[in-house]
């Protein structure tokens, strides 16, 4: 059913009831999931046409959007991987598809957004690799642009993609930034102006209540520490995905330096510096550094959101670079015993591994089957969870 965050951006938002006019389906109530985020916004009047206030319209869209991201990543690995990885492509499309870690972008309703700007972001970068292709080169770079547009216009989080496709560009298709600006130089700089679209959207300040750098118990600074925390935890469920919550309302803010969140903020950063150094230099390992803190930067790093320190469904992209990380570090190895039992040994649990990744998302679905069950599973996970305790209560 519709839960938390659902009774404003669906039950309760009137601009879904109509898809006419545009300027009333594509915009929400102030301070709404989604508003300023016309595409998602558009989407839920979509459903809404389609069910009304029935959820299974809005979940079967949650799950062909989630469907298509995991398409056009199995795509893109399939082309950029070389030959001897191309067992990784299938492998880490299929593991990224059924990790649990998804649920919350995937299973709560309204945070499509994540999803959906997910789904877009990968259809750019999928889209600047073909046009390298040389067919049809000005087709691919209208799909990419469209699609980069429509990733901001579903999440600002999307403001990244011009960058880190950029990067891409130089570090699977080109010998050097020379080559990038040659041959692709106009669709890059054409993807720059495309940051007009998240300046306009966010300069309305939509969300202003919940995001921005004028709260006085929640500053840049403590924001930044906090983070170093949270970006650990979900490293943490990205390896095992337990305990899930839907809610992080307790999580502890660091409003000053400690020695943990001293060493996080610089392990954090050199890692971050290291990657980004060596991706320059075409170093596709490290570019999965960099597509890991790139993604998570926007929600993960000074901005402030008080309404939500932490929330799972901010791995949708960055887990990406985690299993591929992976992957590649059991890859290698299987490369060096391409003659023996070892090898199918590899794939064979990999395999296992997906199967199990399945069963825990079926198991973790299970806990949203009511707005009872889900407040009562986070309350038992977060026991000092004021917000969930109110909602549970309520």
């Amino acid at each position: 059913p519709f839960i938390h965050d659902d009774v404003g951006a669906i039950v309760e938002n009137t601009h879904i009831r109509s898809l006419l006019p545009l300027s009333r389906s594509l915009t929400a109530p102030p301070q709404s999931t989604v508003s300023g985020r016309p595409v998602a916004a558009g989407s839920l009047a979509l459903n809404y046409t389609v069910s009304r206030l029935n959820p299974w319209s809005y979940h079967l869209v949650n799950i062909l959007i989630h469907i298509a991201a995991t398409i056009l990543l199995f795509e893109i690995l399939r082309l950029c991987l070389p030959t001897q990885y191309r067992s990784l492509s299938l492998i880490a499309s299929l593991l990224w598809a059924l990790h649990p870690l998804h649920t919350d972008a995937v299973t709560y309703t309204s945070t499509r957004t994540e999803s959906l700007a997910g789904m877009f972001f990968l259809l750019a970068m999928l889209s600047m690799i073909r046009s390298a292709a040389g067919t049809h080169r000005r087709t691919w770079w209208t799909i990419g642009i469209t699609s980069t547009v429509l990733a901001m216009g579903s999440k600002e989080t999307a403001v990244v993609i011009p960058p880190v496709i950029l990067l891409a560009d130089r570090v699977f298709l080109s010998h050097s930034w020379k080559t990038v600006m040659q041959h692709r130089g106009s669709f890059h700089r054409i993807m720059i102006v495309t940051w007009i679209v998240p300046a306009y959207l966010i300069a309305g300040g939509p969300r202003s209540e919940t995001v921005g750098f004028h709260f006085a118990d929640l500053t840049a600074l403590d924001y930044l520490r906090t983070q170093a925390g949270v970006i650990f935890h979900y490293l943490k469920l990205a390896v095992y995905p337990y305990p899930l919550v839907l809610d992080y309302a307790d999580w502890p803010v660091a409003h000053a330096f400690t020695v943990p969140n001293v060493i996080g903020l610089l392990v954090l950063a050199i890692s971050a510096g290291i990657a980004i150094v060596k991706s320059v230099s075409g170093s596709k390992t490290a570019f999965l550094g960099v597509w890991f803190f790139a993604t998570l930067a926007p929600s993960s790093s000074i901005v402030p959101i008080v309404s939500e320190i932490a929330a799972e469904r901010r791995m949708y992209l960055p887990l990406i670079a985690v299993i591929l990380l992976t992957g590649t570090v059991l890859c290698r190895w299987e490369v060096l015993f391409p003659n023996n039992h070892l090898r199918r040994s590899v794939i064979g649990a990999a395999f296992l591994l997906c199967i199990l990744a399945g069963a825990a998302t079926y198991q973790r679905n299970m806990a949203y089957a009511s707005d009872v069950s889900i407040w009562e599973d986070t309350v038992a996970k977060r026991p000092a969870n004021a917000r969930a305790h109110a909602n549970l209560a309520a």
